[in-house]
């Protein structure tokens, strides 16, 4: 029984440690989050002020951080499509279409809309 002392003092450790450690929280949304797709994705961006640096956007593609350029004028010559934003030229080499229109907020990505979720 000369090692009791040790286990009591070895259990009260673990529970201080626990307790004191910080607890791993899910971060909070910055901006309009989007959810969409088949299995259903969340995306969420963020634009920078311009600094000069090519990525001056930031995504969270499922938990995942992407950069990104935004571009507000995408289609050259020809008429955006109604409601256009801004498109965000994501590093992973997709692209973004970000739409506002009659109170609504989507994103669309290929073939794929992503309705705001939050």
């Amino acid at each position: 029984m000369k090692h009791e002392p040790f286990k009591q003092f070895a259990a009260y450790l673990a529970l201080a440690v626990t307790l004191a450690a910080p607890a791993v929280a899910m971060e909070a949304p910055e901006g309009v989050v989007y959810c969409g797709g088949d299995p259903e994705r969340q995306i969420e961006f963020v634009i920078r002020p311009y600094t000069g640096e090519q990525w001056n956007a930031s995504m969270t593609i499922d938990g995942q951080r992407v950069r990104a350029m935004s571009s507000y004028s995408y289609f050259g010559r020809q008429k955006e499509p109604d409601g256009f934003v801004v498109i965000l030229l994501a590093e992973n080499g997709n692209d973004y279409l970000v739409f506002e229109a009659g109170g609504e907020h989507w994103l669309e990505m290929e073939q794929t809309r992503f309705d705001q979720c939050n």
